[in-house]
């Protein structure tokens, strides 16, 4: 018989209280009712609509009008998401009760993540669960809501921290991932969001030359370092490949052209994890912060990053 204390159980546990806290501070509203009906909340209702008519998201000929809807055009690299949203669709149809219900699992799966690596990471118990609920309860959770539904899915970021950290010597042998399970795990997260595989690969880079550098090792100790790099860039290539396939079959569709400064508009600044805090206690470092955050454009939660 499983012990409470063991992940699964404590992961399990975790789900349950995220995803009943979530939905109590959204004040219990039913599932056939949206959340949001403004900006990017339209286009996953769109998505979620065409994967429940068509078990895919790709095309949908009652979207699009004159035309047909075609979302290759517009790359997206979330496919695991989109297959968990298709398993849903086995217990609903209904458009509106599948996206209420998917951003509600997206709590349960964070906490249980987030347990899961910490209590296989040889945290205690408590602080296992209470930090699973923390991260699945995080306010930027409710600030991407249902508009940005597969960012309101960062259950795989846990695991791309352990997968991090498993490939240095950080951790003790026995709380790390075998070097095999850590690459398919590094193969496999990029399906939920090209901007968490973004950091994943630099969380990944910074550990390597950590380790490397910091601890003096030989290159072929970062083996499974650079390997987990590797398939992370894998994987999120593989992900990519339909929409890239389409364009190079494509004779009429228009470049996608973005600004570099874009990433530093739009992005998750890396700036501001390097900035002073906002508010900071030392007078002239707070204001350093606050020249920025003033004078940048598009800072909003990301300046709690």
């Amino acid at each position: 018989m499983l012990r409470w204390q063991t992940p699964l159980c404590l992961a399990a546990l975790c789900a349950f209280l995220a995803s009943l806290s979530a939905w109590w501070v959204l004040g219990w509203p039913p599932l056939d009712q949206p959340l949001d009906l403004l900006a990017d909340a339209l286009h996953a209702a769109t998505v979620v609509k065409t994967i429940a008519e068509t078990g895919w998201y790709t095309t949908n000929a009652r979207l699009g009008a004159p035309g047909t809807l075609q979302l290759l055009d517009f790359p997206m690299a979330d496919n695991g998401h989109f297959l968990l949203v298709r398993l849903l669709a086995f217990c609903s149809k209904a458009p509106q009760t599948l996206l209420n219900a998917y951003f509600l699992l997206t709590f349960a799966l964070c906490g249980a993540s987030a347990t899961y690596v910490l209590r296989r990471t040889q945290a205690a118990p408590a602080a296992a669960l209470v930090g699973g609920l923390i991260f699945a309860l995080l306010p930027y959770h409710f600030c991407s809501g249902v508009a940005h539904l597969w960012l309101s899915g960062y259950f795989g970021v846990p695991w791309q921290i352990y997968v991090a950290l498993s490939s240095t010597q950080i951790l003790p042998p026995s709380a790390r991932l075998s070097r095999r399970a850590a690459i398919l795990w590094a193969l496999a997260m990029p399906a939920f969001g090209a901007y968490y595989t973004f950091f994943a690969c630099y969380l990944l880079a910074v550990c390597g030359l950590c380790e490397r550098f910091g601890a003096r090792r030989t290159w072929a100790s970062c083996r499974t370092n650079l390997q987990c790099l590797g398939a992370t860039c894998l994987g999120l290539l593989l992900n990519f490949l339909p929409a890239l396939w389409h364009r190079m079959q494509s004779v009429d569709v228009p470049p996608l052209r973005r600004p570099l400064q874009d990433t530093e508009i739009y992005a998750l600044k890396l700036v501001q994890m390097f900035l002073p805090l906002e508010g900071h206690r030392n007078a002239m470092l707070a204001a350093f912060g606050s020249v920025y955050n003033h004078g940048a454009v598009m800072v909003n939660e990301n300046r709690y990053a």
